[in-house]
């Protein structure tokens, strides 16, 4: 009896189909089309963004127009205005990837991760 498995890899990149029965092509063309038009695009940050911990290995998140928060641990987490002149040091920055630390990010800031295991939300006790 023939099998079709998924692959789950990231944000469900892969269809893996093993040893297909004979008379199930129509079926498994039905179920490739309806998998690519519901593939779920994640970019780095969006889980984060959503305000479930994401690690990110590297990101920048841009500036929003509200306030929110930012809980973490990481080699590198940075909020900063990106208005502010070069040599002026960062509104918070967290370098420790035991310690889970939390910061406000004011409206018109951005942060920066490296190595890190984050979240964002917009209120203090998210």
């Amino acid at each position: 009896m023939g099998q079709v498995r998924f692959l789950v890899a990231g944000a469900f990149t892969s269809l893996v189909v093993d040893h297909v029965q004979e008379g199930m092509s129509d079926s498994l063309n039905t179920l490739e089309h309806t998998f690519e038009a519901n593939r779920i695009h994640i970019q780095c940050g969006d889980v984060a963004l959503d305000g479930k911990e994401e690690y990110i290995p590297s990101h920048l998140f841009d500036a929003a127009d509200y306030d929110r928060w930012m809980t973490g641990k990481g080699t590198l987490i940075r909020v900063y205005d990106p208005k502010a002149a070069k040599n002026t040091p960062a509104y918070w920055e967290h370098e420790n990837t035991t310690e889970v630390a939390k910061s406000r990010v004011p409206a018109g800031f951005k942060v920066e991760v490296i190595d890190g295991q984050v979240k964002m939300t917009k209120s203090a006790s998210g």
